[in-house]
C-alpha cells in the first residue's frame, strides 16, 4: 500500500470523527445565548412569582403612588434605580397628609419640606434588591414607569408584588419567569 493511500484513509478517518463537532459547539452556543442573561438589565413588577410587568431600563425614575391605611392621605414615592447594581432606592416621598401611621419624628438625615398640601421627604440612600407591597382596594397602588401605569390594587387585591430590577436570560423572558 502506497503512503498517499494510507495518508487519504487516515483523513477519511479523521473527517468522520470530526464530522459532527461543528454542529455539537453550534448547539452549545445557541443553547448558552438562551440561558445566559445577556439582555440589558430591566425593571420587574412581579406578583407571586409572575412577571406583570418588564421593561428594559430607560429612565432612571419609577413610582408607586397609593392611599395610606390609616390616615387616608395620597402617598406618592419615587424610587432611582440603578441597572449596573441591579438595585433599587427610595429617594422622595410625598405625603397627602402626614400623621397617624407615619414615623413620629423624621431622623435628621431626612430632608423635609413643605410644598402645597404635601410634606415631602428626602430619604438617605438605602438600596435594596427589592421593594415589596400587598396590593389593597383601600390603597388603591397604582405603578407607574416611563408611560406606562398599573393600577396593582385591583389587579391582585391582597396579593404581594415586588419591583425589581434583573438582567434575564431569553428563555426566563420567554416563559415569563423569575
Amino acid at each position: 500500500m502506497k503512503f498517499s493511500t494510507i495518508v487519504s484513509l487516515m483523513k477519511n478517518r479523521e473527517d468522520k470523527r470530526t464530522r459532527g463537532i461543528l454542529p455539537a459547539c453550534l448547539l452549545l452556543l445557541i443553547l448558552l445565548c438562551l440561558y445566559l442573561p445577556l439582555l440589558p438589565p430591566s425593571l420587574l413588577l412581579v406578583s407571586e412569582e409572575q412577571v406583570l410587568f418588564e421593561r428594559v431600563l430607560g429612565e432612571p425614575y419609577c413610582e408607586v403612588d397609593f392611599c395610606h391605611s390609616v390616615n387616608k392621605g395620597n402617598i406618592r414615592e419615587i424610587y432611582c434605580l440603578d441597572g449596573q447594581r441591579q438595585m433599587l432606592n427610595l429617594e422622595t416621598g410625598y405625603y397627602q397628609s402626614y400623621g397617624a401611621g407615619m414615623i413620629d419624628t423624621p431622623p435628621p438625615e431626612m430632608d423635609l419640606r413643605q410644598e402645597g398640601d404635601y410634606l415631602i421627604l428626602s430619604f438617605p440612600a438605602n438600596w435594596q434588591e427589592r421593594i415589596n407591597y400587598i396590593g389593597g382596594a383601600v390603597a388603591r397602588h397604582r405603578f407607574i414607569y416611563e408611560d406606562f401605569q398599573m393600577e396593582i390594587g385591583s389587579l391582585r387585591p391582597g396579593k404581594p408584588f415586588s419591583l425589581l430590577i434583573r438582567r434575564r436570560s431569553l428563555w426566563d423572558r420567554w416563559l415569563q419567569i423569575l
